[in-house]
């Protein structure tokens, strides 16, 4: 898959990944390579989903620091999506719980931002 994605971005598309570990940032950085591209990335950060992403904001900046140990990346910031929100139906609810997301994605984007990573994207 990171290879199909690298060759589209070799035809012209705008391509921003999305890794949660330094594995997943190599695999990108090889199909680039391949492709003779370079591809900007976000890291997936959880935000109560525990479904995907890294768990810390710790976790985030070892993440980012392989993704600029590869020239073929650059890094652009950060996704905090949780899907499960939008089905609160209790609007108090929903606004809290967006709430929480918000505060969460700021603080791993302040962590990182003092690491030396700033987050040209927040999503």
């Amino acid at each position: 898959k990171a290879r199909r994605l690298a060759a589209l971005a070799r035809r012209g598309c705008s391509i921003t990944a999305v890794v949660d570990s330094a594995h997943s940032a190599e695999v990108l950085a090889h199909a680039a390579r391949s492709e003779g591209v370079h591809l900007a990335v976000l890291i997936d950060v959880d935000v109560g989903q525990r479904r995907c992403g890294v768990a810390s904001a710790a976790e985030a900046v070892v993440v980012a620091r392989a993704v600029a140990s590869f020239a073929e990346l650059q890094f652009r910031g950060i996704q905090a999506y949780h899907g499960r929100i939008q089905h609160l139906r209790d609007y108090a609810e929903r606004a809290s719980a967006a709430a929480e997301v918000a505060h969460e994605a700021k603080h791993v984007a302040g962590v990182l931002g003092a690491e030396g990573f700033h987050c040209e994207v927040i999503t």
